[in-house]
């Protein structure tokens, strides 16, 4: 690539890492190159795009990134690739083509003659992968100019997933349609298709990142297969290893799926191939019928309350145990085998949580040590601490009661990159309740079938028109989509508080007071109106009676002079006592103001709260509350979701 195309990179990621608007002379500044190289590459960018500019520019503001189109953007362009391979990338291939071939000797100079090194360099890098290796209980020897790593079967894969990165980072949409990910083809549908079976066979769900796990297991099995002769897996399990797994459910599926694994490489597999794939499945979360319950071993239930009341201790508050203990058992039920056959799971939100939850994370690390300690386990590393983390500051933030937001999940199937996002959105918005993970092709459906639906988190672009807001944000859920979708979070409950708006101890002593003083408000921006809304409450009310009950009244009107609609909840300081010459004593007065052609989502929330007014005991509390803090809280309960 270029200098000049470096520049370019360069320019996209500074502005993707400014959610405002930027100057020239911060962009010289950052990226060290003129003003007129800045617009040059402004220029030149957005000439490739003819819709509209990818980086979009305002007078005396400057410049500022279009970041749903940035996303699409980063999809169809290639990333960069460095000319020169660093000493620790250089290892890493070196290793990834030992481990695949171990326990096979590859000549020294077939390894390194592409990276042009000297024998000095070549003996460094014995001794730093030599050392790299030893956490795996593997070990590099060299024998005949030759070189090979030695070690149980079982060792060698967790150094390969470890080792070979796009193993942490791949999600199941990327393996079907990414080229760069430079996976055989031919292995991965294969695989998918084994992950299918599981799922249908057991009517479950794998979600992430437990399906990459399993995925990247069969994808090095068949890697490994076609080197190495199975007949030097000498790895063995002991009868009662093997005894137990055939009493579990999930041994049949595992049998099959080594079965057909056979068959696709045309060659037999030891038996601790089924016994290895079980623990992969026996190790995961997964999500139905099958594998939710509410009853645990003893030592789970005894880790749980361990864990739960640590944390509760160690951050000085009453977590409420019957809410979370379900959830945490059924994590720590698969947790503990991966424990003990040494499988481990990457936790890409880690960073993200160690800074979000960095006092819970702290917390969760230190009770990982005690429960290690007393319940004689393995130790507990960061990305599993990185997901306990996450059920106990779902637990803290549900507690302070906010009502729930309701969104759908979009992609291309409806599976794979969605049930990425699904995971990823859950842990780090609890306040999020996930309707339906949903293909972007189901779109004329959305409205009849999700009616409720507050927001569609989507990683492809809609191109048809959608009855429900969307957010466009990549697979990889980054830093900039969540500031994103708490923006958005905020505006929705802010949309709530705006459609209500609670006068107490009004002094208004006329029907006709009261009437001014509602158009005053809706009519801030256009006073011109006021009269006219005036005039469309008093012919609403004489189509009929608005007292609900004795001493309130629901006004309501329905206009295309209303640019929002409002809930006007108006308790008067002092009873109005001749409204007219039939309606005497009003206290209260409940104000539905809704604007022509309202959102649905608008709709259902003033439906729910008139609904709520047919309970008379709901209708007393207001009336009887005489402080604006308790009376403010009753209306709030019904726009949380409370009766």
């Amino acid at each position: 690539m270029s200098l000049k195309s470096n520049h370019e990179q360069d320019l996209l990621l500074f502005l993707s890492q400014n959610q405002g608007y930027v100057t020239s002379k911060d962009i010289l500044k950052a990226l060290n190159i003129s003003q007129k190289t800045v617009y040059r590459l402004i220029k030149k960018i957005n000439e490739a795009f003819v819709d509209a500019p990818l980086i979009i520019s305002e007078r005396g503001r400057g410049y500022k990134l279009d970041y749903e189109k940035y996303i699409n953007y980063q999809k169809g362009n290639e990333t960069f690739k460095e000319k020169h391979v660093s000493p620790n990338e250089r290892r890493k291939r070196i290793m990834e083509e030992l481990l695949l071939y171990s326990p096979k000797y590859i000549n020294i100079y077939h390894l390194f003659s592409k990276y042009y090194v000297g024998d000095s360099v070549i003996s460094n890098d014995e001794q730093i992968m030599n050392e790299e290796l030893k956490k795996f209980n593997l070990v590099l020897v060299r024998k005949n100019r030759a070189l090979a790593i030695l070690g149980e079967e079982v060792n060698i894969r967790r150094a390969v997933k470890d080792i070979i990165e796009i193993f942490n980072t791949i999600d199941i949409d990327d393996l079907k349609r990414n080229q760069e990910l430079n996976f055989n083809q031919y292995d991965v549908l294969f695989i998918l298709d084994q992950l299918r079976k599981v799922e249908e066979d057991l009517d479950i769900t794998i979600p992430y990142p437990y399906n990459i796990n399993i995925f990247s297991h069969l994808y090095i099995l068949l890697s490994r297969s076609r080197k190495v002769p199975t007949r030097l897996f000498t790895d063995t399990i002991s009868s009662e290893q093997m005894e137990n797994m055939k009493r579990d459910i999930l041994y049949p599926v595992t049998k099959i799926i080594v079965h057909n694994i056979e068959k696709y490489l045309n060659t037999s597999l030891p038996s601790s191939e089924i016994y290895f794939l079980y623990q992969y499945l026996v190790s995961s979360r997964m999500q139905g019928s099958l594998v939710i319950t509410s009853t645990f071993s003893l030592g789970v239930s005894q880790i749980t309350k361990a864990y739960i009341e640590g944390i509760s201790t160690s951050l000085g508050i009453d977590i409420d145990r019957q809410s979370i203990f379900i959830d945490l058992a059924n994590h720590i039920k698969p947790m503990l085998n991966r424990l003990e056959h040494k499988i481990q799971i990457n936790n890409s939100l880690l960073s993200q949580i160690k800074v979000t939850y960095e006092e819970v994370f702290l917390s969760v690390t230190s009770v990982s040590e005690s429960v290690s300690k007393t319940f004689n386990l393995p130790a507990i590393n960061d990305d599993e601490n990185g997901f306990l983390t996450l059920y106990f500051a779902k637990a803290i933030e549900t507690g302070q009661h906010q009502r729930p937001i309701k969104i759908l999940i979009m992609c291309t199937t409806g599976i794979g990159t969605s049930e990425l996002l699904k995971t990823k959105v859950s842990k780090k918005f609890p306040e999020l309740e996930i309707v339906d993970v949903v293909a972007s092709r189901n779109t004329r459906r959305l409205k009849e079938k999700y009616s409720d639906a507050e927001l569609i988190l989507s990683t492809v672009h809609i191109k048809e028109e959608v009855p429900i807001p969307y957010l466009l944000v990549s697979a990889m859920f980054t830093i900039d989509d969540q500031k994103r979708l708490q923006r958005k979070i905020e505006e929705i409950y802010h949309e709530d508080q705006l459609l209500y708006q609670i006068h107490f101890n009004c002094q208004l002593k006329t029907k006709e007071e009261v009437y001014s003083f509602i158009s005053e408000i809706v009519c801030q921006d256009n006073p011109l109106h006021i009269e006219e809304v005036i005039n469309q409450l008093n012919e609403r009310e004489k189509v009929g009676n608005t007292v609900i009950a004795e001493h309130v009244m629901l006004p309501h009107i329905e206009s295309d002079q209303l640019k929002k609609s409002h809930i006007l909840v108006i308790r008067l300081a002092h009873p109005i006592r001749s409204w007219d010459d039939q309606i005497k004593d009003i206290c209260l007065l409940i104000v539905i103001l809704l604007k022509n052609n309202e959102s649905v989502q608008i709709k259902k929330k003033i439906s729910l709260f008139t609904r709520a007014l047919a309970d008379e005991e709901y209708l007393n509390r207001l009336l009887n509350s005489h402080e604006k803090e308790n009376f403010s809280k009753e209306i709030l309960k019904i726009q949380e979701g409370e009766s």
